[in-house]
Parts: C-alpha cells; structure tokens; sequence
C-alpha cells in the first residue's frame, strides 16, 4: 500500500476519498498531512490485524493438534519442472 501511495504522490495523482472529503494533494501539489497520517495509521491497523489473525489462527491449529483432529494439509497437486506429454 505504501510503496501504491508513494508512486501516487511522486507522479501527482490526487486520491479522493468521497466518504470522509478528503484529498491526498494540496492544490499546489503538496501532501495532505492529514491524508497521509490517516492512511499510514489505517495501514498499520490493517498490519496488526494480519498479524493477530494469523496468531489466532496459529493458537486453533495447535488446539486442534492436541485433539487430534489436524493433520495439515492435504497433498493434491505436485509441481514438476517439465511439461506434461500431450499423448
């Protein structure tokens, strides 16, 4: 999202976000301090939430692990390094 919004800035896009009126430039083509403060601190809530969903997600396997009841993954597909014979 970051690296999105830095080329955004760099190549002068403005972004609009209708729902809150607010645009990432300035008129004069500077950066809307305000725009960009909230986009950083809503990429960091999305960050933490990614992280908290994966612990949460380790925790159950354990969980589930110690009953028993997971195994993984089943194995269904293999790569190969050559192309299948259309025979």
């Amino acid at each position: 999202m970051q690296k999105q919004l830095n080329w955004s800035i760099k190549k002068g896009v403005q972004i609009f976000a209708e729902n809150i009126r607010m645009e990432l430039l300035n008129d004069d083509g500077s950066i809307n301090s305000i725009a960009k403060i909230i986009i950083d601190l809503l990429g960091s809530i999305a960050g933490l939430e990614i992280e908290a969903i994966k612990e949460r997600q380790n925790q159950d396997i354990k969980i589930a692990k110690a009953k028993g009841v997971y195994k993984g993954r089943k194995v269904v597909a293999v790569m190969a390094d050559e192309e299948p014979n259309s025979s």
